[in-house]
């Protein structure tokens, strides 16, 4: 069953949080975490294996909408799989925008490492073999990690 929605007081239009952390970072994550826990406190989401069913009907409604080329529709599912993202990351009480914080600085390190190991910038590479080098750059981080 899905935890109640923690009780949330509004003060001079910052939203905090009783037994979680805020996001002070990104108002708009803040917003997307305030309504993210309204929804669940509706009891709309029932089990765990739903917040997985929502994201992936939200990546099919955008496969959707770039098939057509709908420029606003594609512009609203991504916003929907960014805020089912948030509601993720809330649920397993993981703040947001340190997670996306944490992959930004993954992926540059990753980029820099697979562009060492290529010689070369990527983008002189066809797709197979930049897709070789980025698989080689993320063990090569890996195993440094267990060092």
């Amino acid at each position: 069953m899905i935890k109640p929605l923690v009780s949330i007081n509004n003060s001079n239009n910052v939203a905090y949080f009783s037994s979680r952390n805020q996001y002070p970072s990104n108002p708009t994550m803040n917003q997307a975490v305030k309504v993210a826990r309204m929804v669940e406190k509706t009891g709309y989401i029932k089990t765990e294996e739903e917040y997985y069913d929502f994201i992936n009907s939200e990546i099919n409604e955008l496969r959707a909408a770039v098939a057509k080329k709908d420029y606003e529709n594609i512009k609203e599912e991504v916003g929907d799989i960014i805020y089912n993202s948030i509601l993720i990351a809330d649920h397993y009480n993981i703040n947001p925008s340190e997670a996306l914080n944490n992959t930004n600085k993954k992926l540059i390190n990753r980029v820099a490492v697979a562009t060492k190991i290529a010689g070369r910038p990527l983008i002189e590479f066809p797709l197979r073999d930049r897709l070789k080098f980025w698989e080689e750059a993320k063990a090569a981080i890996h195993n440094s990690q267990e060092l």
